[in-house]
């Protein structure tokens, strides 16, 4: 990969640590993806930063990112929420005006929310909404989008709209990138995607 993005990157391949997200297959058959590029360099100076203040550094999943990015277009007006979910864990964003306001990651994934966990995770994004609206004064939330369940998002989507009381809808990554520009906000984005941390 990092052979294929040489021409792309502004610093040495070598010097590069990459992500990456599959989006499937596009018309001509070929498997399309995205890439998260960042120098090795750069990184390693905010890992000396953290590990002398005795943080330990953990991975950034590119998923979360292209999620947020690609749900900009319903984030961007009023209170919204954002709710990725993974194999095995959930990242909760809230947003205002396009600002991201708060994060929670949840370590329970897909077949929490499709199983017996769901109400316990249904009660906890609950409880981590009200939190956040009353520590962070800010307005109610307007609505949600949710991704990552595949089949299982509309159920999803109703049990949250019922529990919540606003109106869940799904994300469709392929179409929302198909449909836009890429949001050029990583400055905006890349610290709330602190909820997408995974352990080294």
């Amino acid at each position: 990969m990092r052979w294929q993005a040489r021409d792309l990157l502004p610093f040495p391949p070598e010097e590069a640590r990459l992500d990456y997200l599959p989006l499937g297959r596009g018309s001509d058959g070929r498997l399309r993806m995205i890439c998260l590029a960042a120098r090795d360099r750069i990184l390693a100076e905010y890992e000396r930063a953290l590990s002398a203040a005795g943080l330990h550094a953990a991975v950034l999943d590119a998923r979360t990112i292209t999620l947020a990015q690609a749900a900009s277009e319903h984030l961007g007006e009023g209170t919204a929420g954002l709710l990725a979910v993974g194999r095995g864990w959930t990242t909760f964003l809230v947003v205002q005006e396009g600002q991201p306001r708060f994060w929670r990651l949840l370590p329970d994934g897909s077949e929490g929310w499709m199983g017996a966990e769901r109400p316990r995770l249904l009660r906890e994004v609950s409880d981590s909404l009200t939190f956040c609206l009353e520590s962070e004064s800010i307005g109610p939330l307007g609505g949600m989008t949710l991704a990552g369940l595949g089949e299982g998002t509309a159920e999803v989507a109703s049990a949250l709209t019922e529990w919540l009381g606003v109106p869940v809808t799904a994300l469709d990554l392929r179409a929302a990138l198909r449909s836009q520009e890429y949001p050029d906000n990583l400055d905006v984005w890349g610290p709330a995607i602190g909820a997408a941390i995974r352990p080294c």
